[in-house]
């Protein structure tokens, strides 16, 4: 049992999902516009984006440098406004809201920051205390509201340290514990890992979900970090150019990319990839004694895919192979080199099992 559940209720976001009540999030046709410094053509951040986040869930937006991600979260948090289209919480359109409507709603709204964002002046207690001051809390609930939060994020025996003395991993615990303060239904993650080692970042990912399980807090976070999605998200949105290009459960998207973008991210989550040495070896299709290098991502029948390949005999040769999981789901990638006078495309699928794994042609080499 939670250390929160005597303080905290747990939200009725995850009884409302199953009974068809509105997303947490739900972007609708939203584009947002920046001008530009000369009074010229304004600069387009989102374009036309439709996206929702199911209550209870985390979901990731994805995407490179430039896409649009902070810009995207700056809309639900109300730090920006859309130029055109709604921007919905829990069924509420943000932009109809009055002042105080949208103070009040905001409270609801925990933000957990890229480089954490702590005051240097005040105590771990003085710094997840803080929102509770700010919205009014008497003191003497403060203090055990407090205390149990630091105990859920793991860092009760720190609560009189400065952040100057604590580590990375430490102030984002602080920066947690300090966006759980008001009881909030969504979590907004920031890039809420960039700044820290794996290990470090695994740590936090594993406490995220903890919260969002045992709190049934909504999290919706920004990356352009492969693991981060893989770790902790149900489902995930490839952000490209301002666009929402591909969503969908994060296994089907890494598993079953279909625009190039998603399919970049599908083959580095996976770490499986054309060896630079092989680039050297590339030639026209075509061309004499040329072989095919294929790509074939297995969901879920990996050993068995893989004994396949091998009673193909020597027309197929493994060049490289990776298994690994997404959300506890098996799955694996495969670089195989075929002979196609004696192991065609047809005959590799043919022999692969049910249901067909994906098959990608990626380059002809020697």
């Amino acid at each position: 049992m939670s250390l929160l559940r005597p303080l905290f209720a747990l939200p009725s976001t995850l009884a409302e999902a199953a009974t068809g009540t509105p997303p947490a999030v739900a972007f609708e046709h939203v584009s947002k516009n920046y001008s530009s410094r000369h009074g010229q053509t304004p600069v387009p951040a989102l374009r036309d984006v439709s996206v929702s986040v199911g209550p209870g869930s985390i979901t990731g937006v994805i995407g490179p440098s430039g896409a649009g991600k902070s810009t995207l979260i700056r809309l639900v948090n109300g730090l920006e406004h859309a130029t055109s289209g709604r921007v919905s919480l829990f069924g509420r359109e943000v932009g109809a809201l009055s002042e105080a409507e949208w103070r009040r709603e905001r409270r609801s709204i925990g933000m957990i920051f890229q480089h954490f964002n702590l005051l240097s002046s005040r105590t771990v207690f003085q710094n997840v205390a803080l929102p509770l001051v700010i919205a009014g809390v008497p003191s003497a609930q403060i203090r055990p509201r407090v205390e149990r939060l630091l105990d859920l994020v793991g860092i009760a025996d720190k609560r009189d340290r400065y952040p100057a003395e604590l580590s990375g991993g430490q102030k984002q615990r602080v920066g947690i514990a300090r966006a759980l303060a008001n009881d909030p239904r969504i979590l907004l993650c920031d890039e809420a890992t960039s700044a820290l080692d794996p290990e470090t970042t695994l740590s936090i990912l594993r406490l995220l979900r903890q919260v969002n399980r045992d709190l049934g807090v909504t999290i919706l976070l920004i990356t352009h970090e492969i693991p981060v999605i893989k770790e902790i998200c149900d489902r995930v949105a490839v952000l490209e150019a301002g666009r929402i290009v591909e969503s969908g459960p994060v296994f089907d998207v890494f598993t079953r990319p279909a625009t190039p973008i998603a399919a970049r991210f599908a083959v580095a989550a996976t770490g499986v990839d054309l060896p630079p040495e092989w680039e050297a070896r590339k030639l026209a299709p075509g061309q004499a004694g040329a072989h095919s290098l294929v790509r074939i991502t297995l969901a879920g029948q990996a050993g068995a895919a893989l004994a396949r390949l091998g009673a193909l005999g020597p027309g197929v040769e493994i060049v490289s192979a990776r298994i690994d999981s997404i959300g506890g789901r098996p799955f694996g990638v495969v670089l195989a080199l075929l002979d196609p006078k004696t192991v065609p495309l047809a005959r590799l699928r043919a022999a692969l099992p049910d249901p067909r794994p994906l098959i990608e042609e990626i380059a002809h080499v020697a």
